[in-house]
């Protein structure tokens, strides 16, 4: 599950590429703002909320088995008001599952790797999966607002003053 904003690729394993094996991927996209704040303080919608803000990481769920492959093709399918239960009912079983891991997402991790190492920009460009320096720049400034060098500066003068 991507929250807002995370870049992505789908990539396969080299396995699909020498087998010539295909992958498929469900997509659905919303915006949380189709739930009214009030809405997500309801008790039964406190998990749903909480499980929407871990989003803004990424969230890879294990195990989740052909339940949620179901559902989510419901979701595809539904129209109306029925889809809007079908995401619902989604985005409850999602909030309640215990097999998940939260994965940061590139950028992110890149500020961790920017905070807490000594690696150089463009090794740490590639060490976050990002291809290319130049679209690593991009992303990052689009992202923070600001080059990861300019990141790095800040964050290490913050630091000094911090000790």
């Amino acid at each position: 599950m991507l929250g807002p904003g995370i870049p992505h690729a789908w990539i396969n394993s080299e396995e699909y590429y020498s087998k010539k094996l295909s992958a498929k991927a469900i997509v659905i996209q919303f915006s949380k703002d189709i739930f009214t704040e009030e809405l997500l303080q309801v008790n039964d919608m406190v998990t749903i909320n909480d499980l929407l803000d871990k989003s803004r990481y990424s969230i890879r769920f294990n195990h989740t088995g052909l339940n949620i492959t179901r559902m989510l093709k419901k979701v595809c399918k539904s129209e109306g008001i029925a889809k809007y239960v079908a995401l619902l009912n989604l985005l409850n079983v999602l909030s309640k599952h215990e097999d998940f891991k939260l994965i940061l997402n590139e950028t992110e991790q890149a500020c961790l790797l920017l905070n807490e190492t000594n690696l150089n920009v463009s090794q740490i460009c590639y060490e976050c999966g990002y291809g290319s320096p130049s679209y690593f720049h991009r992303v990052f400034k689009k992202i923070k607002k600001m080059s990861p060098r300019e990141y790095r500066n800040i964050h290490l003068s913050a630091s000094r003053q911090i000790s």
